[in-house]
């Protein structure tokens, strides 16, 4: 993957004309790259094990004085950055 400041080095120009040839020379959009977790079928069937296993030993009731929050994403790759992920496209 390219970066528009290795493009700026590589050439060099300064990273805000590298991206003014990307979008207005160009005409390339940038868009962020959406990263979803790599499930394998060995997660998968870990994760049914586990909801039979938490299905068939607790009560209801017991469900009731649990709270459960908000979802997490888990990376096995390591820390993401969003913000550093761009891919540079002709057409939206």
């Amino acid at each position: 993957m390219v970066t528009t400041r290795r493009l700026a080095t590589d050439y060099g120009i300064s990273k805000s004309s590298a991206h003014r040839i990307l979008t207005e020379d160009l005409k390339l959009y940038a868009y962020n790259m959406t990263i979803e977790p790599k499930l394998t079928e060995e997660h998968k069937n870990k994760r049914k094990r586990f909801v039979y296993r938490i299905g068939n030993n607790i009560r209801k009731e017991d469900t009731m004085r649990a709270l459960f929050s908000d979802e997490k994403m888990f990376d096995l790759d390591g820390i993401y950055n969003s913000q550093n992920q761009r891919i540079w496209v002709a057409s939206r």
